[in-house]
């Protein structure tokens, strides 16, 4: 589609949702360029600005363009993360399986008493000491997340928290390679929330930004709660998918009789 079918029962804003998705999709038009004026765009083709609106604010919803504040409106530069629910994954295996590249910088790393919800998850006594993990994440060297994760001591084997001290590893794989802990499950909650102010300030963007929290609690094979883990990403740059089966009780095997 090359322009505006009128003869069609699709609205408009869509047809044109459509056609700016294909030239990003082409290559047409690349990530980080703008996109022209609502003005120009009326223009162009010969719609209402009403319906030019509608077209940028659902391109905008799903992250294909964002708006800059006094600059204009842009393809978005980050590709669109999609983390499968079903899979146990750790950040950086997610954004290398999608051809990303996965950074972090840590802004704390020691060992607190464990507050008590944290205590109850790892079922410990209050004040235990446990370990703090605060990292900002990015994708291609975008700022996308915060991570603060807390790790159970009294299930990790002793070992030095420098290890832990450095930017852009992968906390998973040094587990599971250097502690040999076998990572085996995870119940994990996701939650849409706006920014307040310390998140906004923390990931550069506008209070009241809608954002993405997870909240996991990660358990080892013999299934102990190792992890727990309260993760805030962006979200015009991520979007979670699952493969969701029915199970339908009431219909027979079809070999049965």
């Amino acid at each position: 589609m090359s322009k505006l079918n009128r003869e069609v029962h699709t609205p408009l804003y869509l047809q044109i949702e459509d056609l700016i998705i294909e030239q990003v999709e082409s290559g047409e038009i690349s990530p980080g360029d703008p996109i022209p004026s609502e003005a120009e765009l009326q223009k162009k083709y010969n719609v209402s600005r009403t319906t030019i609106r509608q077209a940028m604010a659902n391109l905008a919803k799903d992250g294909i363009i964002i708006k800059k504040q006094g600059k204009g409106t842009f393809v978005s530069k980050v590709q669109k993360t999609e983390p499968n629910l079903s899979n146990l994954c750790s950040f950086s295996e997610e954004i290398m399986k999608d051809g990303g590249k996965p950074g972090s910088k840590v802004l704390e790393l020691g060992i607190i008493g464990a507050p008590k919800h944290i205590a109850d998850i790892f079922k410990i006594k209050k004040g235990n000491p446990v370990i703090i993990y605060e990292r900002l994440r990015s994708i291609d060297d975008a700022l996308v997340g915060l991570h603060t994760v807390y790790l159970n001591q009294n299930v990790l084997p002793f070992f030095d928290l420098n290890k832990l001290n450095q930017d852009n590893i992968s906390l998973y794989q040094f587990l599971e390679k250097d502690l040999k802990i076998h990572i085996y499950v995870a119940d994990e909650t996701l939650k849409a929330i706006s920014a307040d102010e310390n998140i906004a300030k923390i990931l550069n963007i506008p209070i009241g930004t809608p954002i993405m929290l997870l909240k996991r609690t990660t358990y080892t094979l013999g299934g102990q709660p190792f992890e727990y883990a309260k993760i805030i990403v962006k979200g015009e740059e991520f979007q979670y998918k699952a493969r969701l089966t029915r199970k339908n009780n009431y219909l027979k095997n079809p070999n049965e009789s």
